[in-house]
């Protein structure tokens, strides 16, 4: 009788137990890599979507602000208070306030009438008859049209109800600057409506919100310009970078912002975090530099970024 060897018998027989428990031990080595090469995969894959789609979110506001700032100037005389930083901290956050204006109307006019401190219900622009000593473009410029304004108010209406921002009143209202060259002083009024022409009157203007303290604007001293703006306002909100529109309600600009700072960067290497454009600061300013720093989750992986970029406001009236 044929008799088979013991090789043959244990190949017949399966594995041993040490062979079979050597071999699940190698599977799980070579499963758990796998389950752990896959989890991570999976890990980069997350973060490297919340890391870019947070650092496209900080682009896409730079170049919406950037914009604003390139186009920051148009159609004013002067590059006065075209741009205007509000320097603000909250703990280790920056919560600057960033404004930026641009002329609506290629007519500015002078202010022909004193401004108090604290007062600004009406603005005069201009006078009938004899002007005294005030400014010769403070006459009156007439209405060439027969519409029943003074031409250059009237030039100001129809900027007023063609593109103004309605308010709790449904009237439409825009922005006026005033400038004064010798001190730099500058504030923004709100402007809604205009007073009609009368050939007997003394005065034309325009009509503001009360409300506001402003500086006092003495019209003897020199010649103070007031201009039709349009502003933008740029600041944080509930962790979101907002802006108004001549004062009106916030729209967002990006979600998630943590922090928001604009600087003024001069030709002699100084920084200013708390700026006014005047025609000083205009001819020494290399360009604003705008930082934002904004946070994005996904499946709870949070990304943090900061990013920064300079732009420099355009020439006045280019």
């Amino acid at each position: 009788m044929h008799r088979s060897s013991p090789s043959r018998a244990r190949r017949t027989q399966g594995f041993t137990l040490t062979e079979t428990l050597v071999a699940l031990a190698v599977g799980a080595v070579v499963l758990g890599a796998a389950f752990g090469i896959g989890v991570g995969t999976r890990d980069t894959l997350y973060s490297d979507q919340v890391r870019g789609a947070n650092e496209q979110n900080l682009r896409s506001t730079l170049e919406y602000v950037g914009l604003e700032l390139r186009d920051a100037g148009h159609l004013m005389s002067k590059p006065a208070a075209s741009v205007e930083v509000i320097d603000g901290r909250t703990g280790s956050r920056d919560t600057d306030i960033l404004i930026v204006r641009r002329g609506l109307v290629d007519a500015p006019g002078l202010l022909c009438g004193n401004i108090t401190a604290g007062w600004e219900r009406y603005v005069t622009l201009g006078v009938r008859g004899d002007v005294q000593n005030l400014p010769q473009a403070c006459a009156a410029s007439g209405d060439n049209d027969g519409n029943g304004y003074d031409d250059l108010v009237d030039l100001w209406r129809a900027a007023r109800l063609a593109t103004g921002v309605p308010d709790q009143w449904a009237q439409k209202t825009l922005r006026i600057l005033i400038f004064e060259p010798s001190t730099g002083n500058t504030d923004t009024l709100t402007y809604f409506d205009e007073e009609r022409f009368d050939p007997n009157g003394r005065w034309y203007g325009i009509t503001t919100r009360a409300g506001a303290k402003f500086t006092y604007y003495p019209t003897y001293a020199n010649p103070i310009t007031v201009s039709v703006v349009e502003e933008r306002r740029f600041f944080l909100q509930n962790g979101d970078l907002v802006m108004t529109l001549n004062g009106g309600p916030a729209q967002t600009v990006a979600a998630g912002v943590e922090s928001f700072d604009a600087a003024a960067l001069l030709t002699d290497g100084t920084v200013m975090n708390g700026f006014r454009m005047t025609n000083v600061t205009y001819r020494s300013l290399l360009g604003l530099r705008v930082t934002v720093t904004g946070a994005a989750t996904l499946r709870n992986r949070t990304s943090t970024r900061a990013l920064s970029d300079i732009f420099a406001p355009r020439t006045p009236n280019e």
